[in-house]
């Protein structure tokens, strides 16, 4: 894992940074698999990356209850004792989201919630599908 920080510099920025690092580091040690890690990778919103492959808007059903109501009706869990954010993070995320990132880790996944974080704002948070980190600028 590499966690890094720049100042003045937001999350596009960083993003950036590890792209070129990690396709680098890629040729320099002569990596010849299927994967393609250089610049740009593919960025996509929560949102968007949750609702593409579930049919679930999270920001439709903005409570705990409504968001699991959807899940169930999908036919995926939602568990009682998840908040509003484990069922986005865990079940959703983690479950339907992950599994399907093609180029394996190498996507960022963009404008994370603030409920899932709390210091999370809309600008500044950027969720990596490659640590499931978020670094803030």
């Amino acid at each position: 894992m590499l966690e890094f920080y720049e100042a003045y510099a937001d999350y596009r920025v960083i993003a950036q940074r590890c792209e070129q690092l990690v396709a680098h580091v890629a040729q320099a040690v002569g990596y010849d698999g299927d994967l393609s890690f250089e610049p740009p990778w593919r960025r996509e919103t929560v949102q968007d990356a949750i609702r593409d492959r579930t049919g679930i808007d999270i920001f439709e059903h903005r409570t705990r209850d409504t968001l699991a109501a959807a899940m169930k009706e999908k036919g995926f869990d939602a568990p009682d004792d998840d908040s509003w954010a484990q069922l986005v993070d865990l079940e959703l995320i983690s479950k339907h989201v992950e599994p399907k990132l093609m180029q394996p880790r190498s996507s960022w996944t963009t404008r994370s919630s603030s409920r899932r974080s709390p210091s999370a704002t809309a600008s500044t948070r950027a969720w990596s599908s490659a640590s499931r980190r978020s670094s803030t600028a």
